[in-house]
């Protein structure tokens, strides 16, 4: 099939309810507030109900990605820790019988 093919432009409207009991928009439902989603981002890439709700995301988004890199410069130090500390330990069963 060719991507110019009709086949692949059409919209096929469902009719299903989610955990909310709300309908499935044009694009399913609001990545934020998981209400119906009529209107399709294009920077996100994602189902939005509303600008509202764009907003709301992207300030999550901003948070989680904040935090992670707080939370991954610590746990870069504590893999090297752990990393050091197993060597030492196979180090030491190396030399030292187990069980005497």
């Amino acid at each position: 099939m060719s991507a110019d093919d009709p086949s692949y432009r059409k919209i096929v409207k469902v009719d299903i309810l989610n955990e909310f009991n709300s309908k499935s928009g044009d694009f399913g439902w609001c990545i934020e507030c998981r209400k119906t989603a009529n209107f399709y981002c294009k920077d996100l890439r994602l189902p939005i109900c509303s600008l509202v709700c764009k907003k709301k995301y992207l300030k999550s988004l901003e948070y989680v990605n904040k935090t992670y890199e707080a939370y991954s410069k610590f746990s870069k130090v504590y893999v090297h820790d752990v990393t050091c500390l197993i060597n030492i330990l196979m180090i030491e069963a190396e030399s030292e019988p187990i069980f005497s």
